[in-house]
């Protein structure tokens, strides 16, 4: 059974905003090679909502250490958002 994770991180400006979404576009994929897919969902100026699907519970918690490792290499990143927190379940598919 697939597993999605949807992680939300509000930033304080703009700028920051776009600093995450341009750095994790260019390299995400380095630590979440597990992922099926990974989309990133602008909600305003301020917020990025992410949305990964992993293929099954071993990778979605595979994917937390990527998660963590990519934290460990651009702290600042995560560091400046004012809120992040993330969720994560079961997915089905409607189409």
């Amino acid at each position: 059974m697939c597993v999605a994770r949807i992680r939300s991180l509000t930033f304080p400006s703009k700028e920051e905003a776009n600093r995450f979404e341009k750095i994790f576009a260019k390299i995400g994929s380095t630590y979440l090679p597990m992922a099926k897919s990974n989309i990133g969902i602008r909600t305003d100026d301020f917020t990025c909502v992410c949305v990964t699907v992993y293929p099954d519970e071993d990778a979605a918690q595979a994917g937390l250490a990527g998660v963590a490792e990519w934290r460990d290499h651009n702290p600042e990143i995560l560091e400046a958002a004012e809120d992040n927190f993330y969720l994560e379940g079961a997915v089905t598919d409607f189409m």
